[in-house]
Formats: C-alpha cells, sequence, structure tokens
C-alpha cells in the first residue's frame, strides 16, 4: 500500500530507507514541532534545486491566480501574519502546511501563468481544495500541474470540480490520495481515465456532471477500496456492473446517465451500500435500466433507493427491503418503471417512503389492509398507498387533505394505480409495439433473432412474426428463445388488435391478463407453457380464445372461475402447476366445446363433477396424478367421441378412485385407457371395452388397483397384444383359460412367481420364483432383486 516513491529532482537521495528527496535527512529520529521560523527554510523535499520555502511555494500560488482580485484574502501576502493564519491555511503541530482550502474564491489564473507545481512539495500537505475556481484555462493545463504530484507524499484529499479541469494525466503518480472530487468540469466526452485506477487506496471519487462517457467496469474492477462513486449527469452507458462488485462501497450514484441492461444480481453483494441512485437512465433514445427489480433483502444499511425513470418491469418481489431498519430508512424511489401487479404486505412498515407512481400496479388491496389498519392515514383509505385506476394527483398518492386524488375523466387515462396525470396512454402503432417486444425482454440476448430491429426488412419477415394477406400482424411466436421480463402485453394487443395466435413457451416472461382489462383481443391461440405464468386472473379478455397452453408454470389456487368463461376453448392444457380443491360442478357445462382437457399433475382432489360427462366433444380426457378420489361417474359414458382417458395414479397424492369398474362400452372410438394406481374393486365387466376397434387400440392399463376374481375378458379384446395390456399388481386369484391357454405366465405371473413388469418378460426369460406372491401379476417381491430385463413395463 505505501511503495517506495522515485525522486525526480537532481538532488538524489544518497542512502538506503530516505524518508525524502534530498541530502538532508533525519532517518530513524523523531524531531520535536518546529520553531524554525516560517520565512526559513524547513526540512522539506528540494524544489527547483533549493530548499522549499512554504511562503514563498503560497505566494506563488498567490500571484498565478490573481490574487488581488480574490473574494478573501486575509493576511496573504503581508509580511507581519504567519502563513498558517492567512485564509484557507491551516498547520500541522509543527508549523507546515497541511492543509490549503480556497475553494469557491475567485481563483483566477493570469495569462501566461500556471497553476504551481510546487504545491505538492509541501511537506505535509494532506488536503488541497480548490473547487470553483478558474485554474484550467489553457488546453492541457493538467499534464504540467499533476506532473510532480508524487512528491506530496501525504496527500489525502484533492478538490478540483469546477475548475476548468479536462484531464487528469499524470494523477496517477498520488498514491496516496484517498479522497479526489472532479465534479462539473468538462472531458469532452472521454471514458474514465485510467490514471484513476492507479489509485488503490482511493475511498471517495466523485464526478457528477463532468462529460464523461463509455462503461464504468474499471471503477468495480480496480478500486477496490472505494466507499462513495458518484457520477450524476453524465454520458456513461452499457450494463452496469459486469463481473466485478465491491464489499465496501457505501454510496454509488449514477442518476441521468445512460446505462442499459437489467439490474446485476451481483448488486446484492454490496452489502454495506447506504445510498444506492441509478435513477433516470431512461430517454427517447434508451429505455435504461430494464428486466425484473432485485429483492435487496441482504442490505440493513440501505437508507436511500432511487431507480425511478427505468423501463424495470414484473412485479415487486415478496421480500423487497426485507433487511433494511424502518427507522433509519428514507426513502425508495421506483416511480416512472413498468412494474405490474401488486404491492408486497412485506413493505407495509415503509410503504410512506416508498414512491411507486407511474408504474402498472393493478393491485393495493393486501398492504392497503395490513398497512393503515391503526394509523394516521387510514382515513384516507387506500388512497395512502396510490391514486385508484381511474384517478391521480401530481403525487400519485393522497396521504394529507390537500391532495385527494381527482377523478380522471379521459377515457383510458389514469389506468393503473398511482397516476399523477389524466393523459390518454400514448398509442403505439404494430411495428413500435413488436419493438417493444425486443426492447423489454432482453432481444439483444435471444437465441435467435433474425432480422429483428432490421430498418430495411419488413416487420412482417422478422423471426416469429406471422402477417395476412393484407400485412397485418396475426401471430407471434417465439418459443424458447430466451425471451426474459414482463412481456408488455397491454401495448401488443393494444397495438395490434388483429393478433390471434401468441406463443412464448419456453421463456422467462411474466404475462398478466389483468393488465389488459379495457382492451378488446381477438386472441384464438395462446402458448404460456413454462414461463412465469403466476394467475389466470382476467384471461376472459379473450372471448374467442381456442386453445390455452399454460402447463408447467406454478399456478396455485382452485380451479381458475375466469377459465370457465372461455365458451369457444376446444384445447385447454393447464398440466404441472399447483392447482387444487375440487373440480367446479359447472366445467362440463361451462366448456362444452372442449376437444382435449389436460389437467394432469396438479393436486385436485374430491369426486369427478358429474358434467364431465356434457363434455360430448372431448377426445382426450387427462386427469392422472392429482388426489381424485370417489367412483368414476357413470356419466363419463356420454362421452362417445373419446379417444384417450387417462385418469392413473391418484393414489400417490392421497387419493384414489373406488367402486367397481365402468364397463366403458359406448366408446367405439377409444384407442388408450390408463386407470393403474387407483383403488378400483371388483371383476372386469362383461362387456368392457366391447365396442372398441381392436386394430386401432393402443394401450389398456389397469395395474395397482384392487380388483379380484379370475381375469376374464371379452372376446372382441383378444385381438389386441398382451403387451399393450398390464393388469399386474391387482388380486386376481386366476386367469381364464379362454384368455391364455396354457401360457399364462405371457399375460401375469402365476402366484408364488413375480417379475417387475407382472408377466413373463419374453420367450427366454421367466418369472421368477417369491413364495410371498400370493396374487397372479405381482411385480415385487421383498428381500428378492428381480433379475435385469432389457423389457421395459408398460
Amino acid at each position: 500500500d505505501e511503495p517506495c516513491l522515485p525522486c525526480d529532482i537532481d538532488t538524489q537521495s544518497q542512502y538506503w530507507g530516505s524518508i525524502s528527496c534530498g541530502n538532508d535527512q533525519s532517518v530513524g529520529t523523531e524531531s520535536a514541532p518546529s520553531t524554525t521560523p516560517l520565512d526559513t527554510p524547513v526540512n522539506t523535499p528540494l524544489y527547483n534545486e533549493g530548499p522549499v520555502i512554504e511562503k514563498d511555494v503560497l505566494l506563488e500560488l498567490y500571484d498565478a491566480t490573481g490574487g488581488e482580485d480574490w473574494f478573501n484574502k486575509v493576511g496573504w501576502a503581508t509580511e507581519s501574519t504567519p502563513i498558517c493564519e492567512w485564509y484557507g491555511i491551516q498547520c500541522a503541530e509543527d508549523g507546515t502546511v497541511e492543509s490549503i482550502d480556497l475553494g469557491g474564491n475567485n481563483l483566477a489564473l493570469v495569462d501566461g501563468k500556471t497553476l504551481p507545481t510546487s504545491l505538492f512539495y509541501l511537506p505535509s500537505l494532506k488536503y488541497l481544495i480548490l473547487k470553483e475556481n478558474t485554474l484550467f484555462k489553457y488546453s492541457n493545463a493538467e499534464l504540467e500541474f499533476f506532473k510532480d504530484i508524487g512528491a506530496a507524499n501525504l496527500l489525502e484529499a484533492l478538490d478540483l470540480s469546477s475548475t476548468g479541469l479536462s484531464g487528469v494525466s499524470g494523477i496517477q503518480g498520488g498514491v496516496t490520495l484517498n479522497e479526489i472530487h472532479l465534479d462539473f468540469n468538462d472531458f469532452a466526452g472521454s471514458t474514465i481515465p485510467n490514471e484513476l485506477y492507479s489509485l488503490n487506496r482511493l475511498r471517495i471519487l466523485t464526478m457528477d456532471s463532468s462529460n464523461v462517457s463509455g462503461k464504468i467496469n474499471g471503477v468495480f474492477n480496480f478500486l477496490k477500496n472505494l466507499q462513495v462513486f458518484s457520477a450524476n449527469d453524465n454520458k456513461l452507458d452499457g450494463s452496469l456492473l459486469q463481473g466485478g462488485y465491491l464489499s465496501t462501497l457505501s454510496t454509488l450514484r449514477l442518476r441521468n446517465n445512460s446505462l442499459t441492461g437489467t439490474l446485476p444480481t451481483s448488486l446484492n453483494l454490496f452489502v454495506s451500500l447506504s445510498v444506492l441512485d441509478l435513477s433516470r437512465q431512461k430517454s427517447d433514445e434508451s429505455p435504461g435500466l430494464e428486466g425484473p427489480l432485485l429483492e435487496f433483502s441482504q442490505m440493513p444499511n440501505l437508507k436511500r433507493l432511487d431507480l425511478s425513470d427505468n423501463s424495470l418491469s414484473g412485479p415487486i418481489p415478496g421480500f423487497f427491503l426485507a433487511g433494511v431498519d424502518p427507522d433509519m430508512f428514507e426513502y425508495a424511489d421506483l416511480a416512472e418503471n413498468s412494474l405490474v401487479s401488486s404491492i408486497p404486505v412485506g413493505l407495509k412498515s415503509i410503504f410512506s417512503k416508498v414512491y411507486l407512481q407511474n408504474n402498472k400496479i393493478t393491485s393495493v388491496d393486501q398492504i392497503c389492509e395490513s398497512a393503515l389498519k391503526g394509523s394516521n392515514l387510514e382515513f384516507f383509505g387506500c388512497d395512502a398507498i396510490l391514486c385508484s385506476p381511474g384517478t391521480y394527483n401530481y403525487l400519485g398518492r393522497s396521504q394529507s387533505y390537500d391532495n385527494p386524488c381527482e377523478q380522471c375523466n379521459i377515457s383510458g387515462g389514469a389506468q393503473f394505480f398511482g397516476s399523477t396525470s389524466c393523459e390518454a396512454p400514448k398509442e403505439l402503432n404494430p411495428k413500435d409495439a413488436i419493438e417493444l417486444i425486443y426492447s423489454s425482454c432482453g432481444g439483444p440476448n435471444w437465441i435467435s433473432s433474425t432480422n429483428w430491429m432490421s430498418g430495411n426488412v419488413p416487420v412482417c419477415q422478422w423471426e416469429g412474426i406471422q402477417c395476412s394477406g393484407d400485412g397485418s400482424i396475426v401471430e407471434i411466436s417465439l418459443r424458447s428463445n430466451g425471451l426474459k421480463n414482463a412481456f408488455p402485453a397491454r401495448e401488443i394487443f393494444q397495438a395490434i388488435p388483429t393478433l390471434t395466435a401468441l406463443a412464448l413457451e419456453g421463456n422467462d416472461v411474466d404475462f398478466l391478463f389483468e393488465s389488459i382489462q379495457d382492451i378488446s383481443a381477438e386472441l384464438t391461440s395462446l402458448d404460456l407453457t413454462n414461463t412465469n405464468l403466476a394467475s389466470f386472473d382476467g384471461i376472459d379478455i379473450f372471448p374467442n380464445l381456442a386453445e390455452l397452453y399454460a402447463g408447467n408454470n406454478a399456478i396455485t389456487g382452485e380451479f381458475p372461475r375466469d377459465i370457465l368463461k372461455l365458451s369457444n376453448l376446444k384445447r385447454l392444457v393447464i398440466s404441472f402447476n399447483n392447482l387444487d380443491g375440487l373440480l367446479p360442478d359447472d366445467i362440463g357445462t361451462s366448456l362444452g366445446k372442449v376437444e382435449l382437457l389436460v389437467l394432469h399433475h396438479n393436486n385436485f382432489s374430491g369426486a369427478l363433477p358429474s358434467s364431465l360427462g356434457k363434455l360430448s366433444s372431448v377426445h382426450y380426457l387427462e386427469l392422472q396424478s392429482n388426489a381424485f378420489s370417489g367412483e368414476i361417474p357413470s356419466d363419463l359414458a356420454q362421452l362417445s367421441e373419446l379417444w384417450g382417458i387417462d385418469l392413473s395414479d391418484q393414489v400417490s397424492k392421497g387419493g384414489g378412485f373406488t367402486g367397481n369398474l365402468t364397463s366403458f362400452n359406448t366408446m367405439s372410438g377409444l384407442k388408450r385407457l390408463d386407470l393403474s394406481k387407483n383403488k378400483l374393486e371388483g371383476s372386469i365387466p362383461s362387456d368392457f371395452l366391447s365396442t372398441v376397434e381392436t386394430s386401432s387400440f393402443e394401450k389398456l392399463d389397469l395395474s395397482s388397483n384392487l380388483l379380484s376374481g379370475k381375469l376374464e375378458l371379452p372376446s372382441i379384446l383378444s385381438g389386441i397384444p398382451f403387451s399393450s395390456m398390464n393388469f399386474s399388481d391387482n388380486r386376481f386369484s386366476g386367469i381364464s383359460a379362454d384368455l391364455c391357454g396354457n401360457d399364462c405366465a405371457m399375460v401375469l405371473c402365476a402366484p408364488t412367481t413375480f417379475s417387475p413388469t407382472g408377466r413373463q418378460p419374453s420367450s427366454a426369460e421367466y418369472c421368477e420364483h417369491c413364495p410371498t406372491a400370493v396374487y397372479w401379476g405381482t411385480t415385487t417381491c421383498p428381500g428378492i432383486s428381480p433379475t435385469p430385463s432389457p423389457i421395459d413395463p408398460l
């Protein structure tokens, strides 16, 4: 941290262990405070081949900067006043100059003069503050000034704000500096000077309004001891903090630049942050910061957070600011973004310090109830959180009698909670809306984006965009393409009323139906499989929807009632979610046109509603891996158009169909039937599947039930290969000779034998001995491992 420094003057240090440049050195001894008169040489480095006389150095500064015109020059250039009493001068105990503070004192370089470098030869100088003066009016004046800064081996703080500085070449020699202020200068659009990155002791660096541009990565990669960095009102651009982070940083201010990209998760590692200001990155040319809002939940020291006027999207995280001290926290400004959904209840202790105006918030119900009860704002109701849709005021909320939320009488105006104006929303054209997908959903990082954002290629030729003959956009298909953040649904459906198909499967996007409630949409096909869909609330905005694919999400709650309003639905797939409760009694009558109903791998329970028998057009009914119970409704016999039905594995989640096996003898087109892993009892009916076309039948699985008696099948099923049927792990006591003759092991292993499939694996392999196997078709034998077989179970 304290390297040996070179001596740049002619009289070099002569011995090992020198503590200054020059011949007269007292190494290894301590001296009492000096009583040397201040107008005589002190034991200091040499300057211009002679000892430094501090008074002469100060007078050189006085003469070069028009001292006679200074605002305050008390004591200066007088014989009777010691220099330690001159205005702006503070001395150390030994009487040498320790601090020069002449900020805002009308210092201005005299023609032909430069700022004297002799200042850096003052042996005790720690603080040099010359801000708000005219010191560098000549081109490259700093080149001469900083060349000797290495001589100031105690210098800690340098403030040259608002001095006309245009560069800092040579400042890297100031290795002892830990505080530098360069605000309100003009670096002519250059990048943050590389010379600063050599100053590894630096704790404070400010460059507000200094016309610097480019990336800021070097600040975080090299200045590892930095505690405060401020570069507001510049032209810094690109992504924020790619790869670097500072655990020591307490203040980071980058307001009003041109930063883009998402908030990096590495920001969560800045555990010492007290102030973070990344506001006002958005402009007509740039969306600013995009993507999801970070939680900032592990920052107990955070007091001020400003992310306003960007394009942040998606919901506010549930644990947002969970770690802050409510008493010490001052504010979080998230205004003028595109944040959606509701306000987390966790913000109730600081809600009055969180500013959310002009986002896309659609609900404040939960936090309103918990935060306002018993508070002095309870009188104002939920308007104290945010003005409700259709109302507004200049604050976006009402917390005093002087600022009520006012009614907005413009159609479409103030459409979200927290509006500050009653202006009608800006209308986008279709191309603008498509471009918004790119800018909002991480377009530069998509897997494939052929022709996107190409000014010379029509939007209808952009990858994933389909148009009709008249050039109207009718389909957007961007499956598994690396999209992220909140999908701009409102803008898309508002600008593209001709859109009939939207496919976002396999992307990390949020989609809110509630954000488009007042828009007429013609959508007929929607695929949100494996996205971040969390709710179907408001999906009835698409009355013409015929296909809805929303499997493999994390949707919770009971079967969505809004889906039942989609009377034109033909294909419904909401498998692999966390839906629970009973299926609605009117599901069959409400969705009478459904041809494909896929609800498997949820947590539905209870009996199947009899109205399922009203699904007269259904071809496939897939309800496996839930927790349904009770008897299989006899009404299902009315589903004459069924091709496949899967009610398997209700047992694993605590359910299981009971009662006798239904005959399914009215379904002539049935090709697949799976009732395995339930609790069905009794024998197989004599007319079981008696009308199916055996030549096209594919699968029958009745395994892992409680069926009993002798296994017998209608003669019509004799045309189905045994390999397509599974009766294992029931309680069959025998097999009809008509079914298998003398080779019944190919159907089920006999009692006292078993195999993993419950039948003889092949003509060359046999069921193995198992003394505890009581019934035909046993698949396990406690204490005995079966011989591995290449034959997979059905």
